[in-house]
This record gives structure tokens, C-alpha cells and sequence, in this order.
């Protein structure tokens, strides 16, 4: 059974094949006959279009029409250069959003979706999907500042999120496709996956905006640290309920440029439960898009801030050590022997918006606590 979205391959050969490379290889003794066999793959459901894949690279340059389009059913697979699921090929649209009108996109795999060009990107998809899922999107390739100036990324909805289909989105429903935020700086849901992300995942370069009327699964990246366009992460986009999650958001090294980290909103009851960051973290472009400095507090002393669930909480470093005699130089934290420091790295959520007034509130990124003296080992 498939435990996760991805693109699943069967393979099929003469007994004696062990590496299922359909050569003669050292070792191996090929018997020529015929066997039966049965596959049987269950569990499926409705997959009307199985896959779009190319042994090399995928372009879809229509300007005026969808890149792809599947009216009922599932979207399988759209692999570039998809060996044994790798995706070693580049996967470029021009063209007006991948549609899958009733039913779920599974996957989107290649080396590079879109490309990575100094500080910008381009060429990438955007999908619409308004009654699904979106499995998978990935790019498989790692190079980030390429020999001929083109690196690899996952470029995914630059174009969708911020208006570029507003009068003009799905030819055949004549209909436009608004950005991502509406005028008053709320989510718009028209846009938005209908149900849930499960994995996206850049092996390269991040430049993904992603919108989904219920949760978002993980978003995992080597770098965010290249494109001067802050993406949009959504989830709750219809403000429904409280299920509004993102489980995990981790990135190997810079979250963000100068012009801003990724702008998160979760909505009512909504919460990112895992967030980390190595190299740079900077803030999202509501709060100024500045690096986001680690706050040190004095030794014991405790830190309160709000969730971005809006749920208020303390941190503390313990354990407390109480004294005896006063210390007149530390008049805020007198009575405590040689107490801990913490130090605290938050990010600030946009959901302070118009339809959730007072809901604001930052992620957990990194705690850190010295430890009292005498309790130093």
C-alpha cells in the first residue's frame, strides 16, 4: 500500500533479470519463456487522465488555453524526464493554469519546475484544483546557481497568487481566477485547492505559493533564499472551521531575501505545529521583511508571547534556584541562584487580518536555554 503521493512504478520482466534492466548482466541466466502473471492495483479511484509524462522535458506554451485540463476524474501523474520517478527533465508552462476541475492532482515531478535565474524565477505552472487534493509537487534537482546561469527550482502559482488570471483563468468557464488575498489583505478561497497539500518539496529552490481550503501538509525546502518574490502560504482559505494546519515547515538554509519571508495565514483556530530554519530566517513582508533577530532575555527571566493559534504561552527556563540574600545589581531576578538564559526565535503569521481581528501570533522556530551555572556539566 502507498503511504505517501509520489509516482510508483512496476516493473515487469523475464525471470533471471534481477536488476530489471531489461540487459544480460554478469551473474544473471535469462530464461526465455512465456509465464502469466496478474497485476492488480486497487484502491485507485476515479483517475481519469493516469499521467502526462515525458522522457525528457514538458512545455506547454498556449497563452490563451490551459496547459492541461481534466473536466472529471483524477490527474494522475505530470513527470519530466521521469526515470524510476527521479524527474530528471524540466517541466516550463506558459500557458493559463493546469486544471483539474473535479477531482485531485496527485503528482508533479521533474528536476526544475519553472527556473531559478539570479533573483528571479519563471516559466513555472500554476494549478487550479478546486474540489481535490494535491499530492505531491517536487523538484528532484539540487543546482541552485547552474554553470549557464539557470538553477533549479519549484516554481508553482507565482502567477495565480498574486492576480495574473484575474479576467482570464478557465477559457472554456469564462472565467478569471482572482489573487490569492483579496483587496482588504483576507484570503480569497476562489483560488484555493479545494480540500488539501499534502507534500511539497524543493530540492532546489523554493518559489512555491500554495492555497488550500483545509490544511497544508509539509513544506520542505533546501533554500529560499534566491527569488525577490515572497510566496503566500494559506490554509483554512475559506475560514471554515479550525482545520487550518500546516504540520511541518523546514528549510535547510535562507527563509526569505530582502524582500520578505513567506506570508502564512491559518485561519480560526488555525496553527503551524513545526516550524525550522538554518540559515537566515526573515520576516514576512507585512512586518517590514528585516532578518528576524533571536530575542535574549536576562538570566530567569520568563518570555510570554501568543501562539499562532492565538492561544497565549509562557516560556521559562528552570529550574528556578531560589536565594536567600538579594543581589542589588539584578533587582529584577534578586532571589534566584545563577539562573538560566533563554533565547527565542519566533515568526510572525499574517492572520491579524480584517475577518480575524485580533488573531495574531507568531511559530516557535528555535528555543535555546543556557544553563544555570551550578548546574552547568
Amino acid at each position: 500500500m502507498a503511504d505517501r503521493p509520489g509516482v510508483y512504478r512496476f516493473a515487469i520482466t523475464p525471470r533471471g533479470d534481477f536488476n530489471f534492466n531489461g540487459q544480460l548482466d554478469d551473474g544473471e541466466v535469462r530464461v526465455r519463456t512465456q509465464f502469466k502473471y496478474t497485476l492488480q492495483i486497487t484502491g485507485v479511484a476515479n483517475m481519469t487522465l493516469g499521467g502526462v509524462v515525458a522522457r525528457n522535458n514538458i512545455y506547454t506554451f498556449d497563452l490563451r488555453n490551459n496547459g492541461i485540463r481534466v473536466t472529471d476524474g483524477d490527474l494522475g501523474a505530470v513527470a519530466a524526464g521521469d526515470t524510476a520517478a527521479a524527474g530528471v527533465g524540466i517541466l516550463l508552462s506558459d500557458s493559463l493554469p493546469y486544471v483539474v476541475d473535479n477531482g485531485n492532482l496527485r503528482a508533479v515531478n521533474a528536476r526544475s519546475v519553472g527556473y531559478a535565474n539570479g533573483n528571479a524565477s519563471g516559466v513555472g505552472i500554476d494549478i487550479f484544483v478546486p474540489k481535490g487534493s494535491v499530492g505531491l509537487l517536487r523538484n528532484t534537482g539540487n543546482d541552485l546557481i547552474s554553470t549557464d546561469g539557470y538553477g533549479d527550482t519549484l516554481d508553482v502559482n507565482s502567477a495565480l497568487a498574486f492576480g495574473a488570471f484575474t479576467a482570464f483563468g478557465v477559457p472554456e468557464l469564462g472565467r478569471g481566477l482572482p489573487a490569492f488575498i483579496g483587496a482588504d489583505g483576507s484570503p480569497d478561497p476562489t483560488s484555493a485547492v479545494g480540500v488539501d497539500y499534502q507534500r511539497v518539496e524543493a530540492l532546489g529552490e523554493f518559489e512555491a505559493s500554495l492555497s488550500a481550503r483545509r490544511a497544508i501538509g509539509v513544506i520542505r525546502m533546501a533554500d529560499m533564499g534566491l527569488n525577490d518574490i515572497a510566496p503566500i502560504w494559506i490554509a483554512n482559505a475559506d475560514r471554515t472551521g479550525n482545520d487550518g494546519t500546516i504540520d511541518l515547515i523546514d528549510c535547510a538554509a535562507n527563509f526569505g531575501t530582502f524582500s520578505g519571508g513567506a506570508s502564512i495565514f491559518t485561519g480560526p483556530g488555525g496553527n503551524v505545529r513545526y516550524m525550522r530554519v538554518t540559515g537566515e530566517l526573515h520576516t514576512s513582508p507585512k512586518f517590514g521583511t528585516g532578518i528576524q533577530q533571536t530575542t535574549v532575555l536576562n538570566p530567569g527571566e520568563e518570555f510570554d508571547f501568543t501562539d499562532d493559534s492565538g492561544t497565549p504561552g509562557k516560556l521559562m527556563p528552570t529550574p528556578q534556584v531560589q536565594g536567600t540574600v538579594p543581589d542589588p545589581s539584578n533587582p529584577d531576578q534578586s532571589d534566584l541562584i545563577s539562573p538560566g538564559t533563554l533565547s527565542v526565535l519566533t515568526y510572525g503569521v499574517d492572520d491579524a487580518t480584517a475577518d480575524l481581528a485580533g488573531k495574531a501570533g507568531v511559530i516557535i522556530v528555535r528555543v535555546r536555554v543556557d544553563a544555570p551555572l551550578g548546574l552547568a556539566g
